[in-house]
């Protein structure tokens, strides 16, 4: 069966699946596909019989009987004989070969599982050999040998703990199969509820005043939303501080939340329930607080002011509202932004400088290492998720900066305050420069 072929059965007019003129219905949708798609979901929800009805009146199966046995084949592990009909599909020699690689990984997993070794390493040189697309494929799926557990196994894998079943597991591979066969001659399962979602999707995204704590979104009429849907119900109230509250940020959990305040101090509050509850004030000195942020392990949190100073405080320390001030910084420091692999952050000032503080400047008091001299001062930084980061100027400028010191570039944006939607088309023009620079760089250290 070829590429462009449906592989199911002829309707009651004696036409394949490939769609004719009388085939299309006005709204431009095809019959045939409407039918196969409403079989799909009258069984996938346990209306056999009604399908069987529907199927019999308008002489449509969902697929083909072949591509309905290759499913059952594969949830009943009959590996040699699913490899057959994959083989006949007619499809390219990648989607092929990418499609044998899922069947039999999913067979040798299974043998080493159930202990059998010996069948195991067959299947690893004989038939994985032939289909994997890398060698580290192949190193992968070698070192499981070492698993005798089958959580360590999956772990391994990177499987999360719903796939750990050999059921579960099968059903993925029917999905990866599916995924290298044409649509028309296997359905991508649950694709009725699929284009639900999508249309449902596609309403939120034009609603102005979508509520994402609205739930109950209707199938049978279109979804619509006004002003009434925007939160303006106050739920609960803090009065922590005795001036303006500046600054507000969630802990990583999600079950502290800090606030900062131009009467000095940082604020540090419980979630309970739908209530914030005062857990405690920090006060690091006679400073009003601009910024505060908190570390990739929620252990820390770090607050900057109007002052040369970063104040630290231990949360998991006895004495946590004790502030350790660390003052390296010539001019009052404007950035801070913690790393994201680490509990390490990086801080901007007026002093023109980007320092980097290290776990060792928190625990050991060492100074910071400066990773950046610009020409004017800094007002505001962001890190990205790669431990990168992005420097905006007073003239508003962009500075792109690794922390590897290999990546400092510059890029002109009319940006006050950075954000990462911002400087997004920044980046797009930058990047084609960026890896000029990369390139040049590695060409260096060649010998």
């Amino acid at each position: 069966m070829g590429r462009g072929e449906s592989g199911f059965g002829e309707n009651e007019n004696g036409s394949n699946g490939e769609s004719s003129n009388s085939d299309i219905l006005p709204s431009g949708i095809s019959r045939t596909e409407y039918v196969r798609i409403m079989l799909q979901a009258l069984h996938d929800l346990g209306y056999s019989r009604s399908g069987q009805m529907l199927a019999d009146e308008s002489g449509i199966q969902a697929e083909a009987t072949q591509i309905a046995e290759l499913r059952t084949m594969i949830h009943d592990g009959n590996w040699d004989k699913v490899i057959k009909v994959i083989e006949k599909q007619g499809i390219t020699e990648v989607e092929l070969q990418s499609a044998l690689f899922s069947v039999r990984k999913q067979q040798y997993l299974e043998l080493v599982e159930a202990g059998n070794v010996g069948s195991a390493l067959k299947c690893l040189r004989g038939s994985i050999a032939k289909y994997a697309v890398t060698s580290s494929d192949l190193h992968d799926l070698s070192a499981i040998l070492l698993y005798k557990v089958p959580r360590d196994l999956m772990a391994h894998l990177g499987l999360p703990d719903s796939c750990s079943s050999v059921t579960e597991r099968r059903r993925v591979v029917v999905q990866e199969v599916q995924g290298c066969l044409p649509a028309s001659s296997m359905l991508p399962e649950r694709r009725l509820e699929t284009l639900l979602c999508q249309a449902v999707e596609a309403q939120k995204q034009r609603s102005m005043y979508f509520n994402s704590l609205d739930r109950s979104i209707p199938l049978i009429e279109d979804y619509r939303s006004g002003p009434d849907q925007l939160p303006t119900c106050r739920l609960h109230a803090v009065q922590s501080h005795t001036d303006e509250a500046w600054f507000v940020t969630w802990s990583h959990d999600g079950s502290k939340v800090a606030t900062t305040s131009r009467d000095c101090s940082v604020a540090i509050h419980n979630l309970e329930g739908k209530r914030l509850v005062q857990d405690c004030i920090l006060r690091p000195r006679d400073a009003a607080i601009s910024q505060c942020a908190w570390s990739a392990s929620d252990r820390y949190i770090a607050a900057i002011g109007s002052s040369h100073e970063v104040a630290l405080w231990d949360l998991a320390a006895p004495d946590r509202q004790r502030a350790k001030l660390m003052e390296y910084h010539g001019d009052t420091v404007t950035g801070i932004k913690w790393l994201r692999s680490s509990d390490e952050f990086v801080t901007c000032a007026l002093d023109k400088r980007v320092l980097r503080w290290s776990d060792r400047c928190i625990s050991d008091g060492l100074a910071p290492e400066e990773i950046w001299q610009s020409g004017c001062r800094l007002h505001d930084l962001a890190v990205t998720s790669d431990d990168s980061i992005a420097v905006a100027t007073t003239e508003k400028e962009i500075v792109v900066l690794s922390l590897a010191g290999i990546i400092r570039h510059r890029c002109a944006l009319r940006l006050g305050s950075i954000s990462w939607r911002g400087i997004r088309r920044a980046w797009c023009a930058m990047r084609i420069r960026i890896l000029r620079c990369l390139y040049s760089h590695a060409t260096q250290l060649l010998p």
